[in-house]
């Protein structure tokens, strides 16, 4: 059955609901977001949930183990993670090492 935006949000299908006079302010500002994680781990991140469409949760987990080790391995984001939280401030993931 279809559902409201209004009844998907009360159901957890949402996070919220945007307004329209609103919506480009918002889409921008996730995006602003989403430029201030690693660019590597955000291009990860979307193959894997594409191809989780496609496959088994044991596959997709093994992908997920595979890309976290790949960022581990070739960036220095972990450790700027880590420095980070314990400087009390936002990180800036380079995704060099």
């Amino acid at each position: 059955r279809d559902v409201s935006a209004e009844e998907a949000e009360r159901i957890g299908l949402l996070s919220g609901v945007i307004p329209q006079e609103t919506l480009m302010e918002h889409a921008l500002q996730c995006a602003d977001n989403i430029l201030r994680f690693s660019h590597m781990g955000t291009e990860l991140t979307k193959k894997l949930l594409w191809t989780g469409l496609e496959s088994n949760q044991q596959t997709q987990k093994a992908f997920e183990d595979v890309a976290q080790l790949y960022v581990r391995m070739t960036t220095s984001n972990f450790e700027e993670a880590v420095k980070s939280r314990r400087e009390n401030r936002e990180p800036v993931f380079t995704d060099d090492k």
